[in-house]
């Protein structure tokens, strides 16, 4: 299974990266593949699907997090 936001020992001790770039539409904007061996069609839309559920997750927590900030804050008309 890939690995998200590897921590530095992680990155250390791996022979190659993918690197995956997501917008909010779930649109795939990059992908880079540095180092390690070869990986099959399969296994990249493998983490492509990863990568779009993450960005669903992520999207939805900071979605809940304006709706919240907008509902607490004051507006103050003058």
């Amino acid at each position: 299974p890939p690995i998200l936001d590897p921590t530095h020992l992680e990155e250390t001790l791996s022979d190659g990266s993918l690197t995956l770039t997501l917008n909010a539409q779930r649109e795939l904007c990059v992908l880079s593949k540095a180092g390690g061996t070869a990986l099959a069609t399969e296994e990249i839309m493998s983490a492509v699907t990863v990568g779009v559920d993450r960005v669903r997750e992520l999207v939805k927590v900071m979605e809940d997090a304006l709706d919240k900030d907008r509902s607490e804050r004051v507006v103050e008309v003058r």
